[in-house]
């Protein structure tokens, strides 16, 4: 799969597929880490406590996918 991801990049004019997933990456876990604390602060839960569960899938439905797609229309 992650070959199919790097050759699509590539295919689609990305030159750096790898900074392109690093910066992909780091996007998506920052927004997700800043709902997930948001959520806890609002529900008044202790924030020295470790994130057990992360539905990334509701966390990142907010999330911009929008820069990040591979094949330009």
């Amino acid at each position: 799969m992650l070959y199919s991801v790097y050759m699509t990049a590539k295919k689609n004019g990305i030159s750096d597929v790898y900074g392109w997933l690093r910066t992909y990456c780091r996007d998506l876990y920052a927004f997700c880490l800043e709902k997930q604390w948001t959520a806890c602060i609002k529900e008044v839960k202790s924030l020295s406590k470790k994130f057990l569960v992360w539905d990334m899938v509701s966390l990142s439905t907010d999330f911009d996918f929008s820069k990040y797609q591979l094949i330009k229309r």
